[in-house]
């Protein structure tokens, strides 16, 4: 048998889905001090929207964030709404997803630069 029995392998991290290592803790922390660019906000706003990771904000992806958004009290025919409209406002290529320039397009980076910041 022999390795120590430790369940990493050369030294390879076995996190759970849902945990986040240090390092990404403290790089997504950055995102909310005074000096950080609207555009690294936007970045981890995408980023957040982005719920199976690949890379685009799909409607299903829009959904679950504006169920979390809006809140309890939305009906998901509210929800479904709201989402539609977003992507008939905002989805330029009729793709069906959004990428990162349609997002911002959707976002007032100024206001997002406001509400995403920890005063020093």
């Amino acid at each position: 048998e022999g390795g120590g029995g430790s369940g990493n392998e050369a030294g390879v991290s076995r996190r759970k889905p849902d945990e986040v290592d240090f390092a990404t803790f403290v790089r997504a922390l950055d995102c909310f001090s005074p000096y950080a660019t609207p555009k690294r906000k936007l970045d981890l706003m995408y980023r957040l929207y982005d719920f199976d990771g690949d890379g685009l904000i799909s409607r299903e992806d829009m959904t679950i964030a504006m169920d979390r958004v809006i809140g309890l009290g939305a009906t998901k025919e509210r929800i479904d709404a709201v989402v539609e409209q977003v992507f008939a406002a905002v989805d330029e290529d009729q793709s069906g997803t959004l990428d990162f320039e349609e997002f911002c397009s959707f976002v007032d980076a100024d206001d997002l630069a406001s509400r995403m910041t920890v005063p020093s």
